[in-house]
């Protein structure tokens, strides 16, 4: 994770990547699971999308983790209670940006985007 709750607030605390070893600013290596793809907003690695076209700011690692910046931003935290990941607001204990929720809505985005193109 590289947002925390720094005096009751959500802050970036940028790192490399954890895959490929990329420094913030820096593009990801070859074969990186952490990369996004931008047409699809899935895993680069493995979306299947045709080589070529996808957006070079998206071979980036800005040093957050994809999705973190932009759950705190709509408010979508989420927790472990017995084993399972469930909503949660942002100051509950053990709470996490919901990358799952996060994730989800982009990937539908993409889509809804991809049908008007």
């Amino acid at each position: 994770m590289t947002m925390e709750r720094q005096n009751g607030v959500w802050v970036s605390v940028p790192t490399d990547c954890h895959d490929c070893g990329a420094k913030p600013g820096e593009e990801h290596g070859d074969g990186c699971d952490v990369e996004r793809c931008s047409r699809c907003a899935g895993q680069f690695l493995s979306c299947g999308c045709p080589i070529g076209g996808q957006e070079p700011k998206d071979a980036i690692w800005t040093g957050i983790w994809p999705g973190e910046k932009e759950a705190v931003e709509r408010g979508w935290f989420a927790r472990r209670v017995r084993g399972q990941w469930e909503r949660c607001e942002g100051d509950a204990p053990g709470a996490r940006p919901d990358l799952n929720r996060e994730q989800t809505w982009a990937v539908k985005q993409a889509r809804k985007h991809r049908s008007v193109s």
